[in-house]
């Protein structure tokens, strides 16, 4: 089941990290800014704002789209509630696909416990015509849900022969009972078809329709994770992700969400949208999702032993927050010139590792040269107690400094490691010096991830 959950938090984690990968190589200066508060319960909230234009000489780079936008935002809307919010769109470049036939898509599904349904229209006049629903209905009492899928077909004979389409049919009838066994055979039993049939056929003179129906019944959950281990055993190789099992989904349930998907070819964009309220423990999937995913590429993939000490000691100790996060990011080719920009608010750190993260931050500060870009770390005040910044004169001169707050160019910044902080209070004693045993791990680990982040984005 794919709610607005999933989507968004899938948007939160990889939303800027596809646009980073698929642009090409920025070469003007990065602008912008980050911003790390630093809380007096040891808590690092990062704002980042981030932008860069350059010129591309027209043969330099041909991307299959000219505009491409993604963002995400949650908001707490209740004690374990929440309410998320994703967008994707991407326009693609006609210049690139001069043949592209004429398409239209749309896709709708709605989840309103216990049930789901959808629906999809797909036309491409002349080819291929569909338009199907599905519903999804699931009892939790008796952990099984039923599934029922109805699709009807149109193909045109100069898609597919009539012969071909015919042959396809009669093999579909033949193998039904074998597919209905392996089926059940590959989930252990754990669902079972009620039907799976054609449940109309007729052949025109210019185009074939098609009436196809299904259902499935079981146990979903424990279904699938039987077919991946089997899948697994006839692909070795294909590394089947298992990562959602029941035990971390566990942490959260949808109440409701909304997903709508459109494309049309008459403007060249994809369109998606999401939305939806998520009870539960968000925090504690993400921290879970991330340790999991971790862990499973320490055993699956040969990781450097620097690379492989930083995920060890320091990110997977690391929690994250998410539950106030708003991020976006875009990427624009208009002629010769692309742009590129960042946004992201809300993303919380806790329970910071010391050594791995001075270590890992003094690697980064030597290799991150953006005089254009600029580092804040900015003390929160909260009640009587607020943070106060010690810059000592060892550290890289900020280009601004005043109580609770100190700014720096994001370029070669000495013995930044030597910061401290201390926590006071506007009235009675104060707390006393915090060092980095507690709020310089936060700062730093932030600071880390950013850098790595802008160095991959901007020196790939």
């Amino acid at each position: 089941m794919m709610t607005a959950l999933t989507l968004t938090v899938g948007f939160l984690l990889l939303s800027s990290f596809t646009v980073m990968s698929i642009i090409p190589e920025p070469s003007g200066e990065l602008r912008g800014g980050m911003t790390l508060r630093i809380h007096p319960d040891q808590r690092v909230e990062l704002e980042v704002s981030a932008s860069s234009v350059w010129e591309m000489e027209p043969w330099d780079y041909s991307p299959g789209f000219r505009e491409m936008s993604l963002s995400a935002t949650i908001t707490p809307s209740g004690t374990d509630r929440y309410e998320s919010m994703g967008t994707i769109e991407m326009v693609l470049n006609p210049d690139y696909f001069p043949d592209f036939p004429d398409v239209e898509l749309n896709i709708d599904s709605t989840w309103d416990p216990p049930q789901a349904e959808s629906s999809i229209m797909l036309n491409v006049p002349g080819y291929i015509a569909v338009e199907g629903e599905t519903t999804y209905v699931t009892d939790e009492e008796i952990s099984e849900s039923t599934f029922d899928m109805e699709f009807s077909l149109m193909i045109w004979y100069d898609l597919l022969p009539r012969e071909y389409i015919e042959m396809m049919v009669e093999n579909f009838l033949l193998l039904k009972p074998e597919l209905v066994t392996q089926l059940i055979d590959l989930t252990d039993g754990y669902i079972e078809v009620e039907e799976l049939d054609v449940a109309e056929s007729d052949f025109g003179l210019t185009y074939a329709s098609l009436t196809l129906k299904l259902t499935i019944v079981g146990d979903f959950v424990n279904g699938m994770l039987a077919l991946y281990d089997e899948l697994e055993e006839y692909f070795p190789e294909a590394e089947i992700d298992t990562t959602m099992d029941p035990e971390i989904l566990g942490y959260v349930k949808s109440s409701s969400s909304e997903v709508h998907m459109e494309f049309s070819s008459e403007d060249m964009t994809l369109r998606m949208t999401s939305s939806g309220i998520t009870e539960g423990d968000l925090d504690g999937l993400v921290n879970a999702v991330k340790d999991q995913s971790i862990e499973q590429s320490l055993q699956d993939y040969d990781i450097d032993e620097d690379t492989r000490q930083f995920l060890e000691e320091f990110l997977i100790p690391t929690e994250f927050g998410v539950s106030n996060l708003d991020i976006s990011s875009s990427f624009v080719l208009l002629g010769e010139t692309s742009s590129f920009e960042f946004e992201l608010k809300g993303l919380e750190m806790r329970s910071l590792d010391t050594n791995a993260l001075l270590t890992s931050l003094g690697d980064a500060s030597d290799v991150v040269e953006e005089p254009a870009f600029t580092l804040t770390l900015e003390g929160v005040e909260e009640g009587d107690e607020y943070v106060e910044i010690m810059v000592p004169p060892e550290t890289s001169e900020p280009i601004s400094q005043e109580e609770g707050k100190v700014v720096w160019e994001f370029d070669d910044i000495d013995n930044l490691g030597q910061v401290t902080f201390e926590v006071k209070q506007r009235q009675g004693a104060g707390l006393g010096l915090l060092t980095n045993k507690y709020l310089l791990p936060a700062v730093g680990a932030v600071v880390v991830l950013a850098a790595v982040g802008f160095v991959i984005m901007s020196r790939r």
